[in-house]
């Protein structure tokens, strides 16, 4: 189960409620903007990170998805 949007970033995993709020507090953090996409995704409920394609397919096995519009999973398709 998908629990939080996360980064990684550099190696270390940063976790929020969006992607978004995530990257302005890297960017406060002394990183610079842009964070690759390829770095976004997910955590699930083991603390594992997932890319935003493994995390769509995690949420969808766990019913967290009602539909499969897209390629990849966003925070907002969640909560």
């Amino acid at each position: 189960m998908i629990v939080a949007a996360a980064i990684k970033h550099d190696g270390i995993v940063f976790t929020g409620a969006r992607h978004n709020e995530i990257i302005h507090y890297l960017i406060q953090l002394g990183y610079q903007k842009p964070i690759p996409n390829n770095e976004q995704g997910f955590i699930d409920d083991n603390g594992k990170y997932w890319n935003r394609h493994q995390s769509r397919v995690l949420a969808k096995r766990s019913n967290q998805l009602n539909w499969d519009h897209r390629r990849v999973l966003t925070s907002e398709d969640l909560w």
